[in-house]
C-alpha cells in the first residue's frame, strides 16, 4: 500500500480522468440492475482495482522474472544490461479476472460478446506470446510450424467476433463451391488482418513504453468510439503496467503483452461496429475504415520498414533495428522522446477521426505519410 501511495502524481492524475471522464460517456451507469450512484461506486472501485493490482503484480513479476526471464541484452537491443521479460502478464491476467468475473456480473448486458468465446482466443494469444519468450530466455528457437498452426487455429476461434469491412463483398452474389465469394475473402483477410497486427505490435515492442502507451491511448479511443467501456479498464491495468516499464523501464512486457495487444485490438476493430450499440450509426464498413486510423503511428511505422527494406533488397524476415522508432532512439533521441512523439500523433488521429470519422482517418493517411517523411528528412541531417 505504501508503495502504491508514492506513485508519479501524472498516474494519479490519469486515473482521476479515468474516473470522471468515464461516467460521461457510457450509459451503464443507468443499468436497472444498481442505482446509478451504485453503478458509478462500482466503476470507480474497479478502475482503482484495475490499476492497483496490476501494478502490484507487475512489482512482483519484476523481481522473480529478473532470473527466470532475462532479457539477455544483444548487438541489437536497445539496453545494456540485462532486464527481465514477460511482465505483460500482468496486464494479461488482470484485465481477463477482472473484466471477465466482475464486469460482466456487475453488468452482463452491456457485455453480451465479453464471455468465455471471446476471452479463450485472446488468451490462447498471450500463452503463444509467453511460449516464445521462454524459448527466447533458453535461447532455442521456437517450433515454427507448430507455433503457427497454433496461431491460426487460435485465430479462426475469433472469426465469430469479426465482420467484414468491405461493402461490395458484404452483399455478394458469386459462389465459389457452395460459399460465397464476400464469405471466403472474409476468411482470408480477417486471418492475414489478426496475425498481421499480432507481428507487427511484436516488431514496434522495441523502446521502452512504446507498445504499451500507444496501445492505452487507442484503447481508450476505441472504447469511447465502440461505446465498448470493458476496453477502459485494460488501458488502466496497461497503466499500471507502465510504471515499471516506463523508461528506463524494469521489465519489459515480451511477447506475451505484445501479442495480446496485437490480438485484442485487431479483433476489438472488427468486432467493435458488430456490437449491441455503439456511438455513432453509420454501416459497419465505415465505422471499421474510421476508427483503424488510430493504429497508423504504430502500424505506419512498420509497414513503411519493411517495404523499406524490401526495396533495399534486405531479408525482410530477419532480425535487425531499422524502423523508424529504432533510428530515431540510434540518433540520439531518449526512449521517452520517441514515444511521446508516437503517442501525440496517436492522440492527435483519434481526436480528428473521433470528431471527422471517415474524413479524420483520411488526413490521419497523410498526417502518418508526412511523419515517416518528416523522420527520414531528420534523421538525414543528423547523419550529414
Amino acid at each position: 500500500m505504501r508503495k502504491i501511495l508514492k506513485v508519479k502524481a501524472d498516474i494519479w492524475l490519469l486515473i482521476g480522468l479515468y474516473l470522471l471522464v468515464s461516467p460521461l460517456y457510457f450509459d451503464i451507469f443507468s443499468s436497472a440492475q444498481f442505482s446509478p450512484a451504485i453503478n458509478k461506486l462500482i466503476w470507480f472501485g474497479l478502475v482503482l482495482v484495475t490499476w492497483a493490482m496490476t501494478f502490484l503484480l507487475t512489482e512482483i513479476l519484476t523481481r522473480t522474472s529478473e532470473k527466470s526471464l532475462p532479457d539477455i541484452p544483444n548487438e541489437l537491443s536497445p539496453h545494456r544490461r540485462p532486464k527481465p521479460r514477460g511482465g505483460g502478464l500482468s496486464f494479461v491476467l488482470i484485465f481477463l479476472i477482472i473484466s471477465g468475473v466482475v464486469a460482466t456480473k456487475f453488468w452482463p448486458l452491456y457485455f453480451p460478446f465479453f464471455d468465455f468465446y471471446f476471452q479463450y482466443p485472446i488468451l490462447n494469444f498471450a500463452l503463444l506470446g509467453f511460449v516464445k519468450d521462454f524459448y527466447k530466455n533458453n535461447k532455442k528457437n521456437v517450433p515454427t510450424s507448430s507455433f503457427y498452426l497454433l496461431q491460426g487455429m487460435t485465430v479462426l476461434l475469433s472469426m465469430p467476433f469479426s465482420t467484414l469491412p468491405l461493402y461490395f463483398l458484404n452483399s455478394s452474389g458469386s459462389y465459389i463451391i457452395g460459399i460465397a465469394l464476400g464469405e471466403i475473402v472474409w476468411f482470408i483477410l480477417h486471418i492475414l488482418f489478426v496475425v498481421t497486427f499480432i507481428k507487427f505490435y511484436e516488431f514496434m515492442d522495441g523502446l521502452d513504453g512504446l507498445v504499451g502507451s500507444t496501445s492505452l491511448i487507442q484503447l481508450v479511443f476505441l472504447s469511447l468510439y465502440f461505446d465498448h467501456p470493458v476496453f477502459i479498464l485494460l488501458s488502466v491495468s496497461l497503466l499500471g503496467f507502465l510504471q515499471w516499464n516506463w523508461s528506463p523501464a524494469k521489465i519489459f512486457m515480451g511477447a506475451v503483452g505484445s501479442n495480446f495487444l496485437g490480438a485484442v485490438i485487431a479483433i476489438f476493430l472488427m468486432a467493435g461496429p458488430n456490437s449491441y450499440m455503439h456511438i455513432k450509426s453509420y454501416p459497419d464498413p465505415f465505422l471499421f475504415w474510421s476508427a483503424i486510423a488510430v493504429t497508423f503511428p504504430l502500424m505506419g511505422d512498420a509497414t513503411y520498414t519493411i517495404i523499406r527494406r524490401f526495396i533495399r533488397r534486405e531479408n525482410i524476415f530477419k532480425a535487425h533495428r531499422s524502423h523508424l522508432y529504432q533510428r530515431l532512439q540510434q540518433s540520439g533521441w531518449p526512449h521517452s522522446r520517441v514515444v511521446l512523439t508516437y503517442c501525440a500523433m496517436t492522440g492527435v488521429i483519434a481526436n480528428l477521426v473521433f470528431q471527422l470519422d471517415l474524413l479524420g482517418s483520411m488526413i490521419s493517411v497523410v498526417i502518418t505519410i508526412l511523419g515517416i517523411v518528416a523522420g527520414e528528412i531528420y534523421l538525414k541531417n543528423a547523419h550529414s
